[in-house]
């Protein structure tokens, strides 16, 4: 009933840096470049618009759509906000064409020190689509993510947030689209989050009764959704490490991405911040609570909450 080690816990088999294939994949595009590609083939997804009318609208061959959708290049500014008006996200053009026009090194070649932070308009909704994108995902958060909250939690915590995190119209963007095909995602939830309450007490237990079912129902061998309780000693000791509340460890298009989530999201690809990330996740995941004490946990927290 102790913390899991390496071999008995959620996606194990196959540490997060590391492709599909066993092999670690060729340098990795800019982050800049990794983010808007996600950004791009969610907002075409969201609207249910084919690749080949996207082409036609923006007057473009369709295998540049695959190529910027894939980050495989990056598209010119003047695509980039043909695209963006062709799919309603208009409000978001000035940010990254501008961005993009005037620095190129953002989207074109990686930073030097291989961190780019999305401080524009639509960045919650940008981590939203990295999140939808990235074939598999290692989480460590101080609050229940965005698709594991039941909707009167969600609406609980829209009410609180007050403009500090997505907002509604970001949440109704993103439902619109599925997660990759056969995404192994692994949430490590801080153990603070069981007393973390937002709402009504009621509210908030049935929220962690939610929890603790789909744990009880993950899929043997620790494919698809993995949901653990990190404990709170260890979880301080990675968030004085890492100086954020929540990070994540991504593979997108078959390269590694980390993410630090702060006033504004934090990309890195390579670099030795992102190394640090990388450890820190690994650390929290042979840390991490077994499936049987998450469950365990969740469940207790609720009783008191609803007491």
């Amino acid at each position: 009933m102790g913390p899991f080690r390496p071999g008995q816990g959620p996606g194990t088999a196959t540490p997060p840096s590391t492709p599909r294939n066993g092999r670690r994949s060729s340098a990795a595009p800019p982050p800049a470049r990794l983010v808007t590609a996600a950004y791009l083939r969610c907002l075409r997804r969201a609207r249910g618009i084919s690749v080949r009318s996207t082409a036609e609208a923006v007057d473009t061959p369709v295998a540049s759509i695959y190529r910027w959708e894939s980050a495989k290049n990056a598209p010119p500014p003047d695509v980039l906000e043909r695209l963006l008006l062709h799919y309603g996200a208009g409000e978001h053009v000035d940010y990254l064409t501008r961005g993009a026009a005037s620095d190129r090194a953002d989207m074109v070649r990686r930073p030097a020190d291989g961190i780019w932070t999305d401080a524009g308009a639509g960045a919650a909704r940008r981590y939203l689509a990295v999140t939808r994108i990235a074939s598999k995902m290692t989480e460590i958060c101080v609050r229940v993510p965005v698709g594991l909250l039941t909707p009167a939690y969600e609406a609980a915590v829209l009410k609180s947030a007050a403009g500090t995190g997505p907002g509604e119209r970001d949440l109704e963007w993103v439902r619109r689209v599925r997660t990759a095909e056969d995404q192994q995602r692994t949430v490590l939830l801080d153990e603070t989050a069981l007393t973390r309450q937002i709402g009504e007490p009621g509210v908030f237990a049935d929220q962690l009764r939610h929890l603790a079912g789909v744990v009880h129902s993950e899929s043997p061998g620790g494919q698809g959704l993995v949901i653990r309780i990190l404990p709170r000693d260890q979880a301080e000791r990675i968030r004085s490490t890492v100086s954020s509340p929540d990070i994540a460890d991504a593979m997108v298009y078959g390269h590694r991405l980390v993410t630090t989530l702060g006033p504004s999201p934090r990309y890195g690809t390579g670099s030795d911040a992102v190394r640090t990330v990388g450890e820190a996740v690994r650390e929290a995941m042979s840390c991490a609570w077994s499936r049987e004490k998450t469950c365990e946990l969740l469940l207790s927290a609720a009783r008191a909450a609803a007491s």
